[in-house]
């Protein structure tokens, strides 16, 4: 089964092994203000944003106790 990742953690790994956030951003094809953006919360991730960064969006369910 592959591993559930966070995408904020996910660009958070991929700006530390760049070394910096313009690095990363420079890498991914996106501004650094998006960047910031992302890391922040002040905007979501786009399935084009989580593809360039290795990851694709899967739904899950849970079952809740009644």
């Amino acid at each position: 089964m592959a591993k559930t990742l966070e995408p904020v953690a996910e660009l958070k790994r991929i700006v530390k092994e760049c070394g910096t956030q313009r690095a990363a951003a420079s890498l991914l094809g996106i501004s650094q203000a998006l960047l910031s953006d992302l890391l922040f919360g002040r905007r979501g991730f786009s399935d084009n944003m989580l593809e360039k960064m290795g990851l694709e969006k899967r739904e899950t369910f849970t079952r809740v106790a009644r």
